[in-house]
């Protein structure tokens, strides 16, 4: 019998935000069994020695009739907790069902205006009965995996990584602008890029390489994501939209300029490594998912100035 915590997000950054706090369960009762919503979590997560396991499962979240489903799920995982970092009845009633002796999930009917940092933090503290919780942690990367992304690393160079990609338009900064700041910044500094983009997007890290040089960029989307997890945790920087990797650099001690466009503060708001940049007009307050400020709405000499004020 063992702890279970359950992140019913299908998004990488929503469920890696939440690393301190499944550290500090670990911490407590010993590596605990993660179920996760999002497949690639048990790719990136597989190393970290707080696992006893870590478990992918997207079945049991769509139908009345899963609540029974999801309830024999978790009966075969043995646990005597079960921490919910959400506030759902659905999945609380299938943790009861399952015979698990302490359920614990958010205050229900609280979803609106969630705050995933704060109630992350506050829940952690209940459940655990500790008065502090650090909001930040160590993401941990093994000696083969810090060995295959130094294959990669420039150890003569600063090596930035750039995130180009995003969930959706409405938060993608324009390409020309990466363009734009990389030169500014290999003029400055003799460095090196690794560009993300999605999966679909080859032809706009290709557009980025050709103009910056062959030689001081990487495209690195057709990798696996655990090797793209783990060269952003072997960076300098990371410069770019709200993506995965940033959350993985700013829990490496890695300095990380996030660009908010379209995405609440709360995504990029734990860590004394981020370093938030919103358009000139809009307060990191008055940002959401609905501001929609446009892909030229923060200026490039705004992020390259506060890449030098790092820098220093």
């Amino acid at each position: 019998m063992y702890t279970g915590v359950l992140l019913s997000y299908i998004g990488i950054g929503a469920n890696l935000l939440h690393l301190s706090y499944i550290h500090e369960i670990a911490k407590k009762h010993g590596p605990i069994e993660l179920i996760t919503f999002s497949e690639k979590i048990p790719l990136i997560l597989k190393s970290d020695p707080a696992f006893k396991n870590i478990s992918f499962t997207n079945k049991y979240n769509k139908k009345f009739i899963d609540i029974f489903k999801f309830a024999n799920f978790l009966r075969s995982k043995k646990l005597d907790k079960l921490y919910i970092f959400y506030p759902s009845v659905r999945l609380k009633i299938s943790g009861k069902l399952a015979g698990i002796p302490e359920v614990k999930c958010y205050p229900l009917f609280k979803k609106k205006k969630l705050h995933l940092v704060r109630a992350a933090q506050n829940f952690t503290k209940q459940v655990l009965n500790i008065d502090n919780c650090k909001t930040e942690t160590n993401f941990f990367l093994s000696k083969e995996e810090k060995e295959k992304s130094n294959l990669f690393i420039k150890k003569e160079r600063k090596n930035i990584f750039i995130g180009a990609s995003s969930s959706g338009p409405t938060n993608q900064w324009s390409i020309h602008n990466f363009i734009k700041l990389i030169n500014q910044i290999k003029q400055k500094v003799d460095s090196h890029f690794f560009i993300l983009v999605g999966k679909n997007e080859a032809a706009i890290s290709e557009k980025i390489i050709n103009e910056v040089g062959k030689k001081n960029a990487t495209s690195i989307h057709d990798l696996a994501i655990d090797q793209i997890a783990s060269i952003a945790s072997c960076c300098d920087f990371y410069i770019g939209n709200d993506t995965f990797p940033h959350h993985i650099c700013c829990q490496s001690s890695i300095p990380s300029i996030i660009l908010l466009i379209d995405t609440p503060r709360a995504y990029s708001d734990y860590s004394k490594y981020q370093h938030q940049i919103t358009p000139d007009n809009i307060s990191l307050d008055d940002m959401t998912h609905g501001t929609r400020a446009g892909p030229d709405s923060i200026k490039v000499e705004k992020v390259f100035n506060k890449f030098l004020e790092l820098l220093d």
